[in-house]
């Protein structure tokens, strides 16, 4: 899912150096839907580890949640931070004597909502994608609130209406903001845990046409933005996160360990591709040509993840080790 977010910013790098916007105008669905879904497992993901968290769990220690949260996203996000800074700063012209603007802007940047600076446009360095961070915090501070209402199961049918309530004012107000569905969406691959493992169980041939075809054939033709691209998603993802792995596909040793190291890519593939195509000129945009453009992917992937591979053994590993001490 990493990658397939990598693939299309690798696209909108280059609309941007040709264009001069970054922007997805005119990409067909296909392209698209490889951030959008993978986003939306992203959330799904989360989701899906917390509310299991907190539903087979009596007492939560909130501390120790928290502290862990912030362990596993902010070093890497820190380390990332500073490249952002770093870069803006080379390309800007900061006035030293009044520094009010750029703390402004460093700490947007520090809550995961950063943007440019002056005209600099600071957030294309990492593609834009810290907006998901931010989702993620917000769905962080609301689990003491799940927590209470799960556990009192007088008030769970409202918890569900208004969660659905909710929904559909965020959904009438952006479709961007329909991504905000996808938490509560994402309990019930938990709570109907059992439902899902059945119907593998005695439809496994419905199930694997649905997974193998359907599902795929979704990811071409409707927008992941789409109401009924992110049920189906949802559907797909509730039956993977309860034992469907394709055949064993998903268990395979090398996706396991692009799983370790795919928070890794998802924040560093953004800066591979601005010191690639902007700083060190790789490509030569004045005489662009998609076809020749899309040979330099595989290189990008492999720089991608090996640059991963070592900000996860350096940044993100020391933490996690804490983490379970």
């Amino acid at each position: 899912m990493a990658l397939s977010v990598l693939t299309i910013h690798f696209c909108l790098t280059y609309i941007w150096h040709t264009t001069g916007e970054w922007s997805g105008t005119g990409i067909t669905i296909a392209l698209g839907n490889l951030g959008g879904t993978s986003v939306s497992f992203f959330f799904l993901i989360t989701g899906y580890l917390f509310f299991k968290k907190i539903y087979l769990n009596e007492e939560m220690n909130w501390k120790e949640l928290y502290l862990n949260r912030c362990k596993r996203i902010y070093p890497l996000y820190l380390f990332v931070v500073l490249i952002i800074v770093a870069i803006t700063l080379l390309n800007t012209h900061v006035d030293f004597t009044n520094l009010d603007d750029f703390f402004a802007w460093l700490k947007k940047w520090l809550l995961f909502r950063g943007t440019h600076f002056q005209n600099f446009d600071s957030d294309i360095i990492i593609a834009g994608v810290h907006w998901t961070l931010l989702y993620e915090w917000s769905f962080y501070f609301s689990l003491p609130l799940i927590y209470m209402i799960s556990h009192w199961r007088l008030v769970k049918p409202i918890f569900w209406c208004l969660m659905l309530i909710l929904s559909y004012l965020l959904l009438r107000k952006s479709s961007f903001a329909l991504i905000n569905i996808l938490f509560p969406m994402s309990f019930l691959a938990v709570i109907w845990s059992q439902k899902w493992k059945s119907l593998m169980f005695k439809y496994s041939k419905v199930i694997n046409l649905y997974m193998w075809f359907v599902f795929p054939l979704c990811l071409f033709f409707i927008p992941s933005s789409h109401i009924g691209h992110l049920l189906l998603t949802v559907i797909a993802f509730s039956f993977i996160a309860n034992g469907f792995d394709y055949l064993g596909i998903l268990q395979h040793k090398g996706l396991k360990i692009l799983g370790d190291i795919s928070y890794s890519i998802y924040l560093l593939h953004g800066i591979v591709l601005y010191f690639l195509f902007k700083i060190l000129h790789v490509y030569d945009f004045q005489h662009a040509n998609i076809y020749i453009y899309s040979l330099y992917q595989p290189f990008v992937v492999l720089i991608t993840v090996g640059c991963s591979l070592f900000t996860y053994r350096y940044i993100e590993q020391p933490f996690l080790r804490k983490t379970k001490k």
